[in-house]
């Protein structure tokens, strides 16, 4: 998507943001609310394309079919850049350290830097719903080749969240059967 420059004549509003830095992602974002009543008010073409692109980063429109962020990043997200809050203000809110809310914003940010710039999702999100399942297939005995194939997703995807399962502990079958990863 590259550069777009928002000039509104009116309240001589002038932005430069650049998809392709984070640091301009999370000045989007910020500025979310202001390029929101400069697209309503005053019209600014500009201000409605960062908007709806910034919008549809965040996963803000419900009939989007896909998913950027995980619910959490969108949460971070939202409290810490859109909401100006703390970090230890959205910690206590989200219910997780204050180092997991920087890991989920600048996580979030990525995704959606990723989003905005290629036009696309680069990697898929595992929805509650799909993580269950997986938990379900993995304590069956099922093999992360044979997980990937039912669930639709990479065997390497697969094993990397079966690794992450396991450091979190939440998830545990008799290693004996099978081995470390079901391989």
């Amino acid at each position: 998507m590259g550069k777009i420059k928002v000039k509104d004549r009116t309240m001589a509003f002038i932005n430069s943001y650049n998809y392709d830095k984070i640091g301009s992602v999370k000045k989007a974002i910020r500025n979310l609310l202001q390029l929101e009543s400069q697209s309503q008010i005053f019209g600014s073409e500009g201000a409605m394309i960062i908007m709806t692109d910034v919008k549809s980063g965040m996963d803000y429109y419900p009939s989007s079919p896909f998913k950027v962020l995980t619910d959490k990043q969108r949460e971070a997200i939202r409290l810490c850049l859109v909401e100006d809050r703390t970090e230890s203000e959205a910690a206590d809110q989200l219910g997780i350290s204050q180092q997991a809310v920087n890991a989920c914003v600048n996580s979030g940010v990525k995704r959606i830097r990723d989003y905005l710039v290629t036009g696309e999702m680069v990697e898929p999100v595992f929805s509650r719903e799909e993580t269950m399942e997986l938990i379900a297939l993995y304590r069956r005995g099922k093999k992360p080749l044979e997980i990937a194939r039912l669930l639709g997703k990479s065997p390497r995807t697969i094993r990397n969240k079966i690794k992450y399962l396991k450091a979190k502990d939440q998830l545990k079958r008799s290693e004996a059967k099978v081995g470390p990863l079901g391989d």
